[in-house]
């Protein structure tokens, strides 16, 4: 598991913890301020240099969010084709998002649904994005959409 914090203000993550995750490259996790309470953020499957290492079955990557903020949106963009992997966004314990599939080249798949008992997360909370059913697809990506509430 590696763990990332995200810089207000839109700029790149900075690793927290060791990137004992295969293929965790922390400038594929970004954080951007779209308007003043809206952030959408851009978590790479893959390590950008090397589209072939990938993140693996079961994986996961924890997010640590700057402000408090509420899930609004998640979905997922696969730039090859895996059979069978899936995604879903959890808040470091529960599901936020339903597992969505990621795995059929250029195909975008957004969470049909959002649990609203685990979308809003504190100031330091943490989201995470869990990979499952088989290795991530070469080249993915899942964004999240977030509401700033403070």
């Amino acid at each position: 598991m590696t763990d990332y914090t995200l810089a207000p203000q839109g700029k790149q993550a900075e690793v927290r913890g060791s990137a004992d995750v295969e293929g965790v490259d922390a400038s594929g996790y970004r954080l951007r301020r779209l308007m003043p309470h809206t952030a959408l953020v851009e978590v790479n499957l893959t390590t950008p240099a090397d589209s072939d290492t990938v993140l693996s079955q079961n994986d996961t990557i924890n997010i640590t969010v700057p402000w408090a903020c509420q899930v609004i949106d998640m979905w997922s963009v696969a730039g090859a084709t895996e059979a069978s992997c899936t995604v879903q966004v959890l808040d470091g314990s529960s599901a936020i998002t339903d597992a969505i599939t990621c795995d059929g080249a250029g195909e975008t798949v957004r969470a049909g649904q959002l649990d609203p008992a685990y979308a809003t997360l504190a100031k330091g909370g943490t989201l995470q994005v869990l990979v499952a059913g088989a290795d991530a697809p070469a080249d993915s990506k899942v964004f999240i959409l977030l509401e700033i509430l403070s």
